[in-house]
């Protein structure tokens, strides 16, 4: 990967298409895990600032993470909605016992 971002030469000579599409998926898999983890930190923010000051700017913020959902992520942000989700559970129930 070093290669490839110092020298675009490497890139055409030393590459077949499957390198590239293989890298190319890679910083897909990345980059769709670090939003659906931002989405679904956002998520809790959201929960845990109810009716305060920064409530109104996360729920707008939400809002535009939500217009720009992929339906490919959709999946894996339902993953995480529902994990977090299971944690709060747990986290109340702790804090009642």
């Amino acid at each position: 990967m070093k290669d490839i971002c110092q020298d675009e030469k490497y890139v055409t000579k030393n590459s077949n298409r499957s390198d590239i599409l293989k890298i190319l998926m890679f910083i897909y898999t990345i980059t769709s895990f670090l939003y659906t983890f931002a989405y679904c930190s956002l998520q809790t923010a959201i929960h845990q600032e109810c009716s305060k000051p920064l409530f109104d700017l996360l729920t707008t913020t939400h809002q535009k993470f939500e217009n720009i959902l992929y339906t490919k992520i959709l999946r894996i942000k339902q993953m995480f909605v529902d994990f977090f989700d299971k944690r709060q559970r747990l986290i109340g129930i702790i804090r009642q016992i």
